[in-house]
């Protein structure tokens, strides 16, 4: 894995955990990251937009599902290499622990794109 200085002018994708169920658990790092974004891609933009609408934050908002083709990938990389700060959430929780973007994020670091978790909320944790 490479340090942050050595990506070459690029984006960079944030990974947010989003609350299970309890606004309150949404950390303070994850809203001030949500508000810097460019984009966020969610797996369930509903649910996203109620989260974001709570915590007052104004972007756009794309979808990133089970059901995303490779094109929707071959965009992101695009946006990043357009030097974009995008997001990914996912319903709730981690993303691509048991969520989608798994083959992104692993795209992601093929293409020498960082990538920034940003923890919180996580279904096997509170289980």
């Amino acid at each position: 894995m490479k340090r942050t200085s050595e990506f070459k002018s690029k984006g960079t994708m944030y990974i947010i955990s989003t609350p299970i169920g309890n606004l309150g658990d949404f950390s303070e790092r994850a809203i001030t990251v949500l508000k810097s974004l460019d984009k966020l891609y969610a797996e369930d933009t509903r649910v996203t937009s109620k989260l974001l609408s709570h915590f007052n934050i104004s972007l756009p908002l794309d979808s990133f599902h089970d059901f995303t083709d490779d094109s929707k990938i071959e965009k992101i990389v695009e946006e990043l290499n357009s030097c974009m700060t995008l997001g990914l959430v996912s319903y709730c929780g981690t993303p691509i622990i048991s969520d989608p973007g798994y083959e992104l994020v692993r795209r992601l670091i093929d293409e020498e794109i960082k990538v920034i978790p940003i923890p919180g909320a996580s279904a096997q944790v509170t289980a």
